[in-house]
């Protein structure tokens, strides 16, 4: 006689890792430090896309500005996801903004950037976000965490996305700043 097969969970239903596994309270831990570095990351990338945004206001620029703006309000909504997130699995997330800065690994914006600039900038933070965001889904994946890796795979989504706009600006400005023919 076969056994009867193991009831496979919905995607529907997150789980906690911390109550289900041996180890989970240091797996939690250590979970919850990568999404406390996702928020502080999320949060600096949504005020530099709101400084971005502010500069970018001249007659040329008016496509980007939406852009950043769009992208500000999505990265916004990153931070709450993962803040959510943080408090499912363990304690509560960064609550002041110089914790979000110290936690970040992307840098705040640069003062007095050029629209190349900013968007090189943005770039170069979204990779490190990006980098920082698999690891944590990764480890979220290994310990079948499916509400984590949901929460930061979403996110990977959004930037992944985000990435290829500023490439695409890139390519963009890159003839905006030609000199002109003689």
């Amino acid at each position: 006689m076969a056994a009867a097969p193991k009831r496979r969970r919905s995607v529907q239903e997150p789980r906690s890792i911390a109550c289900e596994l041996p180890s989970g309270q240091a797996i939690a831990r250590s979970l919850a430090r990568h999404l406390h570095r996702g928020v502080g990351n999320a949060f600096i990338l949504y005020a530099n896309y709101k400084h971005y945004q502010r500069q970018t206001h001249r007659p040329h620029c008016g496509d980007l500005h939406r852009v950043f703006g769009e992208f500000a309000l999505e990265m916004l909504g990153g931070v709450d996801d993962l803040a959510k997130r943080i408090h499912t699995i363990s304690q509560g997330p960064p609550a002041h903004l110089l914790e979000a800065i110290d936690l970040a690994a992307v840098s705040t914006a640069a003062q007095g950037s050029t629209v190349r600039g900013m968007v090189e900038e943005a770039d170069r933070n979204l990779l490190i976000m990006l980098k920082q965001l698999r690891d944590a889904a990764a480890i979220a994946n290994a310990y079948d965490d499916r509400g984590t890796f949901d929460v930061t795979s979403s996110l990977v989504q959004v930037s992944e996305r985000h990435n290829l706009w500023f490439r695409d600006i890139l390519d963009t400005l890159h003839d905006w700043q030609r000199p002109p023919r003689s």
